[in-house]
């Protein structure tokens, strides 16, 4: 970057120079000049009218060679480019003048009654078309200029001669806007090289900033996806935190129950209620009862974390799924008799088979329909649809019963959850039978979703792949 400031430095000032030539010949060099040439003209003018003074001082013997002092007069004029000669006596009278008609006028005006009689010289530069001290227009660029005659310090007359300086003017002129243009064109040639350089530096440059800033957004682009990943990570182990809290406390909580009442009825028979054969039954069936309990929530953790950690092989084979499901809807009968719902299954192809694990797709049946039962209301009807499509079979579960809100919908999946825990004590299981039913269906590469509305039901979709 700092050749390309310097290259650009470099082109700015001759850029600055091949523009600025003319602008400074014509404001500045020019008007020097002019100046300068105005002034020699402005002592070549006194020059002439001392001479003019000293001959006639002298008693004018030069002219005595011509005829009368106006050919004499002429002769100056020829020879020092003068267009007009004027003798002023001592009151300001014209006693000789190039133009004949002025003879006898007087000059009034107060530069020669201040300065011209008072023996100093009085000189202006008149412009082509403007008018001279005395009024009259010209015709040419000239210098207007007045000398004293003085004689043993007393002035006796003056001599006005009008300098043409045309020509100087345009001398100076053309010599003034000849250099112009030769900077011009100098600057320009060396604007074309420097030019060359210049872009070529610049594009250098531009590509060099281009590749750094490329490879600067790389940079950054790697740290935020590996501050995104370790973010995410540092997420996922929080979260792996909280519900390994979590599911600590919900097992501790579901062991807690059942045990307390074991050990409750356990003591009263210590205590000697064992004594009462038809009191001692009814504790025993309770604590039996508690410990099958313990016994099912042991078995279907250990089995939730072997789908979970993949420890136990899936092993496919091809079986009618039609008839699973009537063979697991045939065990419900008793329990829905009981409720009483009814389970119907319907839109089923008796022919219709899916390459599974048939034992786990049996436990997706029986999990999502125990779930319809126990949360589903007296009379209500349980409907179990078998579909098949091109790639996949799809089982669909719904029921009429109370449903779930909305905001539960994204955690009925998780271990323990339960959606109403007003009922949690009032219906059995321990809230893993949706787990279950998940991590058997991503093993078989499907998907599971739910939908519900409270008070309206809820549907169930699960899709297993054909293959």
């Amino acid at each position: 970057m700092r050749a390309y400031k310097k290259n650009f430095l470099l082109f700015g000032v001759i850029c600055l120079i091949a523009f600025i030539c003319p602008f400074i010949n014509a404001r500045i060099i020019y008007p020097s000049f002019s100046r300068l040439a105005v002034r020699n003209a402005e002592i070549a003018a006194r020059h002439i009218a001392e001479h003019l003074s000293s001959i006639i001082i002298s008693g004018g013997s030069s002219p005595q060679k011509y005829d009368n002092i106006s050919g004499y007069v002429e002769k100056i004029r020829n020879d020092f480019g003068i267009e007009n000669v004027k003798f002023f006596s001592e009151r300001g009278e014209v006693i000789y003048s190039s133009f004949p008609e002025e003879i006898g006028t007087i000059n009034r005006e107060r530069y020669f009654s201040d300065y011209v009689s008072n023996g100093n010289a009085y000189t202006v530069e008149v412009e082509k078309d403007t008018k001279t001290l005395e009024g009259r227009v010209v015709s040419a660029d000239l210098i207007e200029a007045y000398i004293p005659v003085m004689a043993g310090g007393s002035f006796k007359g003056a001599i006005e001669v009008y300098y043409d300086i045309t020509g100087i003017k345009k001398d100076i002129n053309q010599l003034v806007w000849s250099f112009s243009i030769l900077s011009f064109f100098l600057s320009l040639l060396f604007l074309v090289p420097v030019s060359m350089v210049f872009i070529y530096g610049l594009n250098r440059d531009i590509a060099e900033e281009k590749r750094s800033r490329k490879t600067l957004k790389r940079a950054n682009d790697s740290l935020d996806a590996m501050a995104k990943e370790l973010e995410a990570k540092v997420a996922h182990l929080s979260k792996m935190d909280r519900t390994k809290s979590d599911l600590i406390a919900n097992i501790s909580h579901e062991i807690k129950t059942p045990l307390t009442s074991i050990i409750g009825f356990a003591e009263t028979l210590q205590s000697g209620a064992m004594n009462d054969s038809q009191a001692a039954g009814r504790f025993l069936s309770i604590i039996m009862k508690n410990a099958e309990g313990l016994l099912k929530l042991t078995e279907e953790l250990l089995n939730l974390s072997e789908l979970e950690l993949g420890i136990k092989e899936i092993k496919k084979s091809r079986f009618n799924l039609h008839e699973l499901a009537a063979e697991v809807i045939s065990g419900f009968s008793p329990i829905a008799a009981e409720k009483p719902c009814a389970i119907l299954l319907r839109h089923s192809d008796r022919s219709m088979h899916l390459n599974a694990n048939r034992e786990n797709v049996k436990v997706v049946f029986h999990n999502l329909i125990d779930n319809t039962i126990k949360y589903g209301k007296p009379g209500g009807t349980t409907t179990v649809s078998l579909i098949e499509k091109e790639k996949e079979v799809i089982i669909d579960i719904a029921d009429d019963g109370t449903g779930i809100h909305r905001e539960h919908l994204s955690n009925v999946f998780e271990r323990f959850y339960r959606a109403d825990k007003s009922r949690s004590r009032q219906t059995e299981g321990y809230g893993l039978g949706l787990s279950i039913v998940k991590q058997i269906v991503m093993l078989h590469g499907g998907h599971i979703s739910m939908s519900s509305d409270h008070g309206k039901g809820t549907n169930v979709m699960v899709s297993f792949p054909k293959d």
